[in-house]
């Protein structure tokens, strides 16, 4: 969705000063830092995967720290969840 918006031909129309945390899941496509730089050239906010999860579990099996976000990477599972590779 935030792509979408990204390619809109009026995305440049809208202000979005009042943005001040953009986190998001993602369905479809892998968050890269490349989509989440260029949301930040849109909205001045970075974008980032707040949790990740499957559609078969709940949709957030793991949960990132909004502070230490790391591309390519989705971090601690949340408390009762048991991940194996």
């Amino acid at each position: 969705m935030n792509v979408a918006i990204m390619n809109h031909p009026d995305a440049r129309k809208y202000d979005f000063r009042s943005l001040r945390m953009n986190s998001c899941t993602s369905f479809g496509i892998q968050l890269t830092e490349e989509i989440s730089d260029r949301w930040k050239g849109l909205t001045g906010v970075g974008l980032f995967e707040l949790a990740y999860g499957l559609s078969e579990t709940h949709t957030a099996d793991t949960m990132i720290d909004p502070n230490a976000v790391k591309f390519g990477t989705m971090r601690k599972p949340i408390k009762g969840t048991e991940i194996k590779r």
